[in-house]
């Protein structure tokens, strides 16, 4: 199962009042230690004075575990859990997840935790939280998963997405977090591994920015073999679905010179759009695996 957060709506005033808020939010209840994004952390755990709002957090659980018993009773094996968000949705997933690991038994005994993948995540909680996150991942039990952060540095190749610096916060680096006072607004701190997506730059096109210590990273490939169960996926989809990436857009198309003049005008926009993001994992992707 891959549970999915989506992000802002152009059309929602709510989602975009979310997003501004810079606000802290105690969350050392939910999350073990703490200050979070109050949009965020409000968006899946409600306050007790907000009883009208369901609690998404508990809704989602509930799915996960209803289906997990269901793959348990009918195969009778573990269901996998992926996580996964972009922009407000990513901030979110990163919440989501960072619960997940400080409390891995509300998925029940039927699920596996696997990694999440936050694509343009604006920084979601302080330096104490971010500290949290990364002693639960410290953990012989959590060696295997990982909260990657993913980045795109396609037309502004120095700053690249914009989003990922948001809200201004220098609390990145675990060495400047006693120097920041709690609460402060500076304290904001980047939770999880940051990877940044660099389709204009050398190969491989990606970079990592900083991992875990003990952490070993094993880059997967497509193999030449037909035998090879990756390989045979790609050979039984459809052609569409492969060779999208390589289509040329039209002038006709008034998409492509919206997309020059956010490029040209605004790239560190232009990067955090989710079809900027999907170019740039196609270049990567096509350029090194086949």
């Amino acid at each position: 199962m891959v549970i999915v957060f989506k992000g802002t709506s152009f059309h929602d005033i709510n989602e975009w009042i979310v997003d501004t808020s810079f606000n802290f939010e105690a969350c050392a209840d939910q999350l073990g230690a703490g200050l979070a994004h109050q949009g965020f952390y409000s968006s899946l755990f409600p306050s007790a004075s907000d009883r009208e709002m369901p609690s998404t957090y508990l809704r989602t659980i509930e799915t996960i575990r209803s289906v997990a018993k269901h793959i348990h009773e009918e195969a009778g094996i573990p269901m996998n859990l992926f996580v996964g968000g972009h922009s407000l949705g990513a901030g979110i997933a990163s919440l989501f997840y960072a619960r997940l690991l400080e409390s891995p038994e509300d998925l029940g005994p039927h699920t596996i935790l696997r990694d999440a993948y936050c694509f343009g995540t604006p920084r979601g909680g302080d330096g104490s939280l971010a500290s949290r996150v990364e002693y639960n991942l410290a953990k012989p039990i959590n060696f295997k998963r990982s909260l990657w952060t993913v980045g795109n540095r396609s037309a502004s190749t120095r700053l690249g997405d914009i989003i990922p610096h948001l809200p201004p916060g220098l609390a990145d680096q675990r060495r400047f977090r006693t120097a920041i006072a709690s609460g402060s607004s500076l304290s904001y701190a980047a939770i999880g591994t940051p990877i940044d997506l660099e389709p204009r730059g050398k190969l491989p096109f990606y970079r990592f920015r900083s991992i875990r210590c003990g952490t070993r990273l094993k880059v997967l490939k497509l193999s030449n073999s037909p035998h090879h169960h990756t390989q045979e996926l790609c050979l039984n989809a459809k052609d569409d679905d492969l060779l999208f990436h390589l289509q040329q857009p039209s002038l006709d198309d008034p998409f492509f010179w919206l997309n020059g003049c956010f490029r040209t005008l605004l790239p560190f926009i232009h990067d955090h759009l989710p079809g900027s993001y999907l170019s740039s994992m196609n270049k990567i992707s096509h350029t090194n695996f086949t």
